[in-house]
């Protein structure tokens, strides 16, 4: 699961999120890249990727697992009009090679099992 909070423009990694990141990966990573297009208001993709590539976006610990970044660039494409910090399920996408996170289906607390 990912969170996004639109009050401080963050997106949120969780542990078991970042873990299977990191197991696709290879290797621990700080960067990323966020991928959206105008087409895909549902979806958007985050690719863990060396820092030096166009358009990383360096990660900031909230913990030892836990991981953020700013999102307000991929806020004002989709033209988010939540207020609340919603969590998203995250999923492999091979054809693009990277992580799908389905803005079709916010999860309520109660229904994520961490």
């Amino acid at each position: 699961m990912v969170s996004i909070n639109p009050k401080l423009k963050r997106i949120v990694i969780y542990k078991k999120a970042r873990e299977k990141m990191i197991q696709r990966y290879g290797q621990e990573f700080e960067t990323v890249q966020i991928m959206f297009g105008k087409d895909y208001k549902d979806a958007f993709w985050l690719s863990p990727c060396d820092p030096n590539e166009e358009g990383a976006r360096q990660l900031n610990a909230t913990s030892d697992t836990t991981r953020t970044l700013s999102c307000s660039l991929l806020l004002r494409t989709l033209e988010w009009e939540g207020t609340k910090t919603e969590r998203f399920p995250v999923k492999w996408d091979s054809e693009y090679d990277a992580w799908r996170v389905d803005l079709s289906q916010p999860r309520k607390r109660k229904e994520v099992k961490e």
